[in-house]
């Protein structure tokens, strides 16, 4: 299922964990690996975890207006927030 909101980015919402895959990702800037989903071929980092719907929109919101593509992904402890990491190493 994909969403657009009025800007030019749009987000996708995994529902189930069959549609990604966890793993972690290193990214220039930073020198620890890092929490990631694989999906589509293409790697996205941990933003936050929600278990607020509110303010799941509203951070998609923000990173779209940015030009942020992300994920929403459902899980037990709410909603994780992706971020695509373009330059991301497995």
């Amino acid at each position: 299922m994909q969403n657009s909101s009025k800007c030019t980015t749009s987000y996708k919402i995994l529902t189930s964990p069959s549609q990604y895959q966890p793993c972690h990702i290193r990214v220039p800037d930073l020198n620890k690996p890092i929490a990631a989903i694989r999906s589509d071929g293409k790697y996205y980092s941990l933003f936050k975890i929600t278990d607020d719907t509110q303010q799941a929109v509203q951070l998609i919101k923000r990173l779209s207006a940015r030009g942020e593509e992300t994920i929403i992904t459902k899980t037990v402890k709410g909603y994780g927030i992706w971020v695509f990491e373009p330059e991301a190493i497995a």
